[in-house]
């Protein structure tokens, strides 16, 4: 089993049995996603689709890593207004997903 610390580095201290229990419940992940979403709903107003689709794209574990791709809520794609999806948006798009 893959853990955030070497086997033969291990000791049974708490704190290094909290970091192994964080990291392979991905908690972080869950954690930095609760993050974004949650910024964006309040800046919903003032950030432009593009802004959205950044930090999502660079930002969020969920929708960079495959690993997550069953994590994946697409009810964050509810914000962006569909009506101001133009070829700019699409061209910063495709620009996004190739860095």
């Amino acid at each position: 089993m893959k853990t955030a610390i070497p086997e033969k580095d291990k000791d049974f201290s708490i704190i290094r049995k909290d970091a192994n229990n964080y990291f392979e419940r991905d908690e972080f992940a869950f954690l930095l996603d609760q993050i974004i979403r949650k910024y964006i709903d309040n800046n919903n107003k003032e950030l432009e689709n593009i802004e959205k689709l950044n930090f999502i794209v660079k930002y969020n574990p969920y929708y960079k890593d495959p690993k997550y791709s069953n994590k994946i809520d697409c009810d964050l794609f509810d914000s962006f207004d569909l009506n101001r999806i133009d070829k700019d948006f699409i061209e910063d798009f495709k620009n996004i997903l190739a860095i």
